[in-house]
């Protein structure tokens, strides 16, 4: 594996990134440092903790799309091949080949999942010629239903693949949710507008917290007596929203 690492300035200077706190750039910079040669890290949480960054930070990469997780604890820089090349006679193919099939490469040269694709096909790391040959392919969103177009890149027996970067209708869905339920509450200060940044900071507790444990959070918040008026603002931050899930504000234990 390779000492040293690159950072594309059209990655770490765009206001996606700019925005995220101090300590979830400084995840990104820490992970980017120790990935093997195609992006890959299998220790993200002991990472994590030995920077003092929190599981908020690692859930905001993941909700910008800043890294890729899979189910066996091992992430993918999303952003890695803008980020760095190797050359040929340097590069160690990755160990984590399972989860490297589940990719391909979008017209930019980014990650993505290919699960749009027909057939996942491993990615290397080297320089490719481009054949192009458009499959046109209609895929259904669980929820939404509505039809995105994909268009695979033959890249020398691998794949690229092309997707549209707009938010889902799940993601909409998931927002709209979230502020419905919270100005249905009692006792808070109502919010009218779903802004860019709220809708990031929803996506965060969503893929950190299942359906289930959400409505348990707002079931906490209907029955605590928290000692100030709650905004929206202030309940879709991750820490806070881990504390009224986790019953820190309760009858019991505040005082009016």
């Amino acid at each position: 594996m390779a000492e040293r690492r690159m950072f594309a300035m059209t990655i770490i200077d765009s206001d996606d990134f700019l925005d995220m706190p101090l300590t979830t750039q400084a995840l990104y910079f820490h992970l980017s440092m120790r990935a093997d040669d195609d992006g890959f890290i299998n220790n993200p949480k002991k990472i994590q903790r030995t920077i003092g960054a929190t599981d908020g930070d690692a859930a905001m990469l993941i909700a910008k799309k800043f890294i890729i997780p899979f189910e066996t604890g091992v992430v993918v820089i999303k952003h890695w091949r803008i980020n760095n090349y190797l050359r040929s006679d340097r590069y160690h193919e990755t160990v984590y080949q399972e989860e490297k099939s589940r990719l391909c490469i979008k017209e930019n040269r980014a990650y993505t999942l290919a699960k749009d694709v027909e057939k996942p096909i491993g990615i290397p790391m080297v320089d490719q010629r481009y054949t192009e040959n458009r499959i046109d392919k209609n895929r259904q969103d669980k929820t939404s239903k509505e039809e995105t177009r994909s268009i695979v890149v033959e890249e020398e027996g691998y794949s690229t693949v092309k997707e549209s970067d707009s938010p889902s209708a799940t993601e909409k869905d998931n927002a709209s949710y979230f502020l419905e339920a919270f100005n249905s509450i009692d006792g808070v200060v109502h919010c009218s507008e779903l802004t860019s940044p709220r809708k990031t900071e929803i996506s965060i507790i969503f893929s950190t917290y299942s359906y289930s444990e959400i409505d348990s959070a707002f079931a906490n918040l209907r029955k605590s007596r928290i000692p100030f008026q709650i905004t929206f603002d202030w309940f879709i931050d991750i820490g806070n929203f881990k504390d009224v899930f986790d019953g820190k504000y309760t009858k019991s234990e505040v005082i009016a």
